[in-house]
């Protein structure tokens, strides 16, 4: 009975590990290919994808689409990338907050070599970059001042 237990509950302890090291709840790694995409991804709507060169290995590219993230995966079938993982956002401005904290928390294994940029045409910002950027002014803003 407890090996049974065992075999059923070790993919999922996996999956959660998996999860706590891309740093959200990404579906996934699955095999790249349209077939596996389209099923995978029913919805057209905003998210965010991950891509990897190994199916458990550290995350490689990371990207988004603020309204159709199925479309955008999609054009990296047969590519170098082997393996994908998503996930869905209410909206594309949420989509690429949470992409920007993928890129922060995973920049030293990414491929992307230029932080994500928002929408065309939209004022959204990385809120990471914005922080460390008031942090530095205030603490170079103050320095040998008494």
């Amino acid at each position: 009975m407890a090996r049974l237990a065992l075999a059923f509950f070790q993919p999922i302890m996996a999956l959660i590990r998996r999860h706590r090291e891309v740093g959200c709840f990404i579906k996934g790694p699955f095999l790249l290919n349209e077939r596996t995409a389209k099923y995978m991804i029913s919805k057209t709507i905003p998210g965010i994808f991950v891509l990897y060169t190994i199916q458990n290995g550290p995350p490689r590219y990371v990207g988004y689409d603020e309204t159709d993230v199925k479309r955008k995966l999609l054009k990296w079938v047969g590519r170098s990338y082997r393996y994908f993982g998503f996930e869905y956002y209410e909206s594309g401005e949420d989509a690429f907050y949470e992409l920007c904290k993928l890129y922060h928390d995973h920049k030293k294994t990414l491929d992307n070599t230029r932080h994500p940029e928002g929408a065309t045409g939209s004022d959204w910002r990385c809120l990471l970059c914005d922080a460390s950027e008031k942090k530095e002014k205030m603490g170079n803003s103050g320095r040998g001042q008494y």
